[in-house]
């Protein structure tokens, strides 16, 4: 290895070597320099000399400074950093560094206050504060004399909630940034408390922190400090270091040149839109065989332990995510100088560590890749991880840091040395269970002896038991690793035996021994038999009983044969509702042929297609016009079917394997797609329909208002028929809206199968009451709106939300809905059927992993009719079945249901961030004045916005600006639509779903981006802007973001105490990351003047009342 390339592993373990006053200079945290590291240096000490001795003429071997005195000094870009969390998180304490000890009471207490006195004053950052002069912020040294260590006692009992007390935030603008505490635990130990601010410290400050405290208390004597950090922090500023980390800074910039998605891991509760930062730690241990092969796997493999685990952390995310680009956090000493030694301060740099775990790499080559990666990523370590994320465009909010969410970090703890071998006093850490999280999930590598992991979590985000499934999966991928190093990353399994049992057989547990050699005819055909005068079919005022539909069919089914319909033909129908629909249903169905539904305004070259593709002949109409492309075909009219006088034909015994019908949904290439149910499909879902919805007898009278090329229409007509109840058919020519009022209103009705926008439309109905007492939603995403308007209708009502593609035969799993559900799920599979999620290779993911839903069992399809390229496409095999690949994004939840989330070509990517439409529709509907609403993404100047359609309650008239701080309260800045139109009605497709390309256009998304000034307050705002961003006024508008034009998390600071100062406002950082835009500013400003004179005039009232 060449000795640049051993420097550069060297910082790889947080090792750092720098030449000063002819020497070579080891910096890194106590405990990582091992006996063998030692000897290996030292056995290279001349190679490094000579390396050093012919770069010394680089500036970064130019000693550092001292800066010339003066009244305040400028931030480390590190402090920068540390600062801006510190206003953004005032009240908390997730950058305090706590620290406690038990001492022996043979400790020497004036000492000890000896020393600290003495620590602060030898480290010029203890004794220093931070505010703000002239709205930026600066660093001021204090008389270090000031400082005062404090004492307390307390009983053994009272030790907990004495440690709770003294770790609190600090005022960093008046405070030093240390406190110490020395309790005296009465019959015990002393408990030394020490907590410092993560502003001036770090790692490896705070090793330096306790080796120069004790070394003091010893009377030893310290070689004086050359520097201090303010030194460093002005040096930063200089020519010398801007122009070291130029090529840094390039590198950097290359890195995040393509776009990033944000890492979605799975999360048992939604991320509020401002997480809190508590948290909690889970702790895991090797055995110490295991430790010692995977240092075995490290040494021939050429790579450190560090970068071993970072890349099993890697794949552990990319298996948990599904997500292919990972980004993870990881700290760096940032100690690049010799002259930075002996120093205390905040110093550590965060590397934004990107990698893509490939599925088609083998673990080797990712290895290796993760390796490449990282070491030129600490090659380029100067430039500050704040400056990256303010140079390249990335959202800001409040919901999620920047670039990524989860961190590593390595500590090297074997050869550790004891403070006890230098005191005749004993000493001993006092371990506290640390209640915070600064991201969603981090690990810790604590490599000793016996390598141990923490994984520290938020716990707004993770319960317990996911972090332990996180866990074991972490361990068997470590497995998989020990047993195989070469295997691709898609065939690393993180799952154990009992979870891959729990996914494909518990959750699958749906085999049921239906008679299969029956089809739907027969169970219609035996209520015809054993109920032969009640009512089935209702149309107005006629009504067909069991037995006239039985009679009827059986002789269009004999004509259609004498017309040279055979068995396995394909007859079209295109038919408008009535009960002639519903008898030629089942007649082409008795004549062995399936039937296809061609809506009457389907434009003519589509059913052309249709037509021609599917090998259909014959169309049976009931219309009274044929539309000019289908004149060649032969049609059959209802007359014709119903003539007596021809010969009676023997209809054929209908196989179960045999068609039953055709349905044409809609391609992704522009041409309908024909699926091909067969009866055996159709038996198996009607017979799962019937007794699992009906447990009742009498229940059962079925509605039915949707189109027949719809499914939904196939289970209404067939489990209302095959279980002898009535079905009403609604007369096409009424309105959706008319149609719902009449299915409602109607006391012989009990059931209906609608879409969640059918639901949406009810609200706007005057019903007061109804008799329906089940609704089966499908066709879309139910909602939790849409729960809520059906309860108000009838609080016992039965809501089940139903999932299924067509190609899987109606419904392939069910939820029951009930109002205190906190997640909306499509449930769990049907009878006969399985359900996988399935990763990109097909692998079996873990419950709560977004992937693509795979259906097998008896409802699957044979295909597309005409369509075998297609076919072959979307039903492939899967554990020895044919399953459908349907597109769709789930996850399975812990209870075995299923949570759907949308369409996988749906799916909204805005500015890096994965949004579901439907958590800001529920939001925008849980507004008091709103009562429907669709979310849609447009694009506008070639990028993308969300734009949130509404209806309004009644007349109410909605401030834009009212709503946005509604939805502001529950979700991130990102999520808020950027465009609001209130729309009179939501428009539906024939088939009763949302029709997305009749809603308006925003007037805005045709007009000019920029937008003036339109009151004083956006004036005056947008002069601060100017002044802070450098910006002329002409070329802001007011609803820019402030981060697209030059803001960054620093200047947020600025713009915070500029607005306090010309507006008497306070404002948060939290605030303005959530109002990035001068107009949003301005809208709250001006709310906030209006509710403080409401409350001033209201205190003169009291006044007066007292008086």
């Amino acid at each position: 290895m060449k000795i640049d390339e051993y420097i550069s592993s060297l910082r790889d373990k947080n090792i750092i070597v720098s030449f000063y006053n002819k020497q070579i200079a080891v910096n890194a945290e106590d405990g990582v320099l091992t006996p063998e590291i030692v000897s290996e240096l030292t056995s290279k000490k001349q190679e490094l000399l000579d390396f050093f001795g012919a770069v010394k003429k680089g500036k970064q071997f130019e000693p550092i400074p001292k800066a010339l005195e003066q009244d305040y000094y400028p931030l480390s870009s590190a402090q920068s950093r540390m600062y801006f969390l510190y206003e953004f998180e005032k009240t908390g304490t997730s950058y305090n560094m706590p620290s406690f000890y038990r001492i022996s009471k043979n400790l020497d207490i004036s000492k000890l206050e000896a020393a600290y006195k003495e620590l602060v004053r030898r480290h010029q950052s203890l004794c220093t504060v931070f505010k703000l002069v002239d709205s930026h912020p600066v660093q001021q040294v204090i008389d270090s004399s000031l400082f005062e260590l404090t004492y307390h006692q307390c009983s053994a009992s009272e030790v907990d909630s004495t440690i709770a007390d003294f770790v609190r935030p600090f005022d960093l603008s008046k405070d030093f940034p240390i406190r110490v505490s020395l309790v005296d635990v009465i019959g015990q130990d002393y408990l030394l408390m020490s907590d410092v601010h993560h502003i001036i410290n770090d790692g490896v400050s705070n090793e330096i922190l306790m080796r120069d405290f004790w070394s003091i208390y010893n009377e030893d004597v310290l070689p004086d400090l050359g520097i201090q950090y303010i030194d460093y922090a002005v040096w930063q500023e200089s020519n010398t270091y801007q122009e070291l980390i130029s090529q840094h800074k390039t590198y950097w910039l290359d890195c995040y040149r393509d776009e990033l998605t944000t890492l979605e891991l799975p999360t048992d509760y939604s991320r509020p839109a401002n997480p809190s930062n508590k948290g909690k730690d889970y702790k895991l241990t090797l055995s110490k065989k295991q430790s010692d092969q995977l240092r075995s796997v490290a040494g021939s493999e050429g790579v450190t332990m560090y970068i071993l685990f970072l890349a099993i952390y890697n794949v552990l995310l990319n298996k948990l995510s599904n997500q292919t680009d990972i980004v993870v956090g990881t700290p760096t000493v940032g100690r690049h100088h010799a002259d930075l030694e002996g120093l205390v301060g905040m110093f550590v740099n965060t590397l934004a560590l990107r990698n893509k775990a490939d599925s088609n790499l083998s673990f080797r080559d990712f290895l290796a890749n993760v390796k490449q990666n990282t070491l030129k990523a600490f090659d380029n370590q100067l430039y500050q991880y704040e400056e990256l994320v303010d140079t390249i465009e990335i959202p800001r909010g409040t919901g999620h840091n920047p670039l990524f969410d989860v961190f590593f970090s390595y500590v090297n703890r074997i050869g550790n040395v004891d403070i006890n071998n230098s005191l005749d006093i004993t000493i001993e850490p006092h371990g506290v269970a640390y209640t915070s999280a600064k991201f969603d999930l981090s690990f810790e590598v604590i490599d000793a002896d016996q390598i141990s992991f923490i994984f520290n979590y938020r716990t707004d985000l993770f319960n317990t038991t996911s972090i332990e499934r996180f866990s074991g999966s972490l361990l068997r991928i470590i497995d998989e690793v020990l047993e195989n190093k070469t295997q691709l990353l898609s065939e690393i399994n993180i799952l154990s035996d009992s979870e891959r049992t729990q996914l494909l057989v518990d959750f699958n547990s749906t085999s049921v021994d239906y008679d299969f050699d029956k089809t739907v005819l027969d169970m219609i055909k035996n209520q015809a038999v054993t109920r032969p005068n009640a009512e089935a079919v209702i149309f107005g005022k006629e009504i067909l009983t069991y037995k006239e539909l039985d009679l009827r069919s059986d002789l269009w089914a004999s004509n259609l044969m004498t017309s040279g319909v055979v068995t396995g033909a394909v007859v079209g129908l295109m038919m408008t509702r009535s009960s002639e629909m519903i008898i030629a249903i089942l007649a082409v169905m008795k004549a062995g042929a399936a039937y296809m539904p061609i809506n009457i305004d389907l434009p003519g070259s589509r059913a052309v297609y249709m037509m021609e593709e599917s090998g259909c002949s014959s169309i049976i109409a009931n219309i009274k016009r044929k539309p000019t492309e289908l004149e060649s075909y032969s049609w059959i009219s209802v007359e014709e079917l119903d003539n007596e006088f021809n010969n009676k034909k023997k209809l054929p015994i209908v196989k179960s394997d045999s068609l039953a019908y055709i349905l044409y949904t809609s391609g992704s290439t522009g041409r309908p797609k024909g699926c091909m149910i067969s009866h055996v499909n159709l038996f198996n879902y009607i017979f799962w329909s019937n007794n699992y919805y009906f447990k009742n007898p009498e229940e059962g009278n079925w509605g039915l208002m949707t189109s027949m090329s719809f499914d939904l229409s196939v289970t209404a007509i067939f489990t209302s028929l095959s279980r002898g109840k009535k079905l009403y058919l609604c007369d096409e020519g009424k309105s959706v809206d008319q149609s719902l009022l009449e299915c409602f209103t109607n006391p012989s009705l009990d059931t209906l199968k609608i879409t969640p926008t059918h639901v949406s439309v009810l609200k706007d109905l005057d019903i007061y009451n109804t008799n329906i007492s089940t609704v089966i939603c499908g066709g879309e995403q139910l909602k939790k709106t849409h729960v809520k308007i059906l309860k108000d209708l009838n609080e016992n009502i039965r809501i089940y939300n139903e999932y299924g593609p067509t190609e899987t035969t109606v419904g392939c799993t069910v939820a029951e809905i009930r109002m205190d559900d906190n997640k909306i799920s499509v449930g769990s599979p049907v009878a006969n059927t399985r359900l996988y999620i399935l990763d990109s290779n097909q692998k079996v993911l873990p419950i709560g992993v977004v992937g693509e839903i795979y259906i097998g069992g008896k409802g699957v399809s044979k295909g597309y009719i005409g369509n075998s390229l297609l076919t072959t496409e979307r039903f492939v095999s899967i554990d020895n079945s044919i399953c459908y690949k349907t597109g769709d994004f789930a996850r399975w939840l812990p209870n075995g249901t299923i949570e759907y989330l949308g369409r996988i070509d749906d799916q909204i990517k805005l500015r890096g961030y994965r949004i579901e439409l439907g958590e800001i529709e529920n939001r925008l509907i849980e507004y008091s004045e709103i009562s429907s609403a669709v979310i849609i993404n447009k694009q506008f100047n070639n990028d993308d916005c969300l734009v949130g359609y509404y209806i309004s309650e009644g007349n109410s008239q909605i401030k834009i600006e009212e709503l946005k701080k509604h939805l502001l309260q529950t979700l991130p800045a990102y999520m808020i639509p950027s465009y609001f139109i209130e729309i009179v009605e939501i428009p539906l497709t024939p088939n009763g779903k949302l029709d997305t390309s009749s809603l308006p256009e925003p007037e805005i998304l045709r007009l000019a981006s920029h937008v003036d000034p339109s009151n004083e307050t956006e004036e005056k705002l947008l002069t601060i802007w100017s002044d802070i961003l450098k910006v002329e006024k002409e070329k802001i508008s007011v609803t820019t973001s402030f981060f697209n034009i030059g803001g960054n998390s620093l200047k947020t600071i600025t713009l915070s105490n500029y607005i306090s100062k010309i507006f008497s406002v306070e404002i948060s950082i939290t605030a303005l990351f959530n109002k990035q835009t001068i107009k949003s500013i301005a809208d709250y400003i001006i709310t906030v003047y209006q509710l403080d004179n409401e409350a001033e005039n209201e205190s003169e009232e009291k006044v007066e009342i007292l008086l």
